[in-house]
């Protein structure tokens, strides 16, 4: 096990300076790791933002099809929207859109504008989350 401080303005408030162990192997839900991108992401949908409560999100993007290929093999995995972490159980197309627990990882659950960038991050070790 290895010890890292969180930092950096791209990571949730609530985990800002905090140390968290990154356990080596396979990464349960309730563990914090160490999130790093994975180098997908889409934006929530032009003509929809999220209140606080949905947990069905509209996504856009050009590669939307790729993403969901990379992702589908090692789903469930976790999103990045703005300050808030989500918990991605499955994608949706025609329109797409995705399923999500909000609020994952002790993040709270926010409303987010049109156009807010989604990114889908792992565990640095590059293991999905489980």
């Amino acid at each position: 096990m290895t010890l890292w401080r969180l930092e950096g303005a791209h990571l949730p408030s609530q985990t800002q300076g905090q140390i968290v162990p990154e356990y080596y192997g396979g990464i349960h839900k309730d563990i914090p790791g160490y999130p790093l991108q994975v180098g997908y992401s889409a934006r929530l949908a032009d003509n929809c933002g999220a209140d606080l409560t949905q947990t069905v999100l509209k996504l856009s993007g050009s590669d939307l099809d790729d993403i969901r290929e990379a992702l589908a093999p090692g789903m469930p995995v976790v999103a990045q929207i703005e300050d808030e972490w989500v918990y991605v159980t499955a994608f949706w197309e025609s329109p797409w859109r995705m399923t999500v627990t909000r609020a994952y990882s002790a993040t709270a659950a926010a409303a987010h504008p049109k156009g807010a960038e989604v990114y889908f991050i792992a565990p640095k070790d590059g293991s999905r989350p489980r």
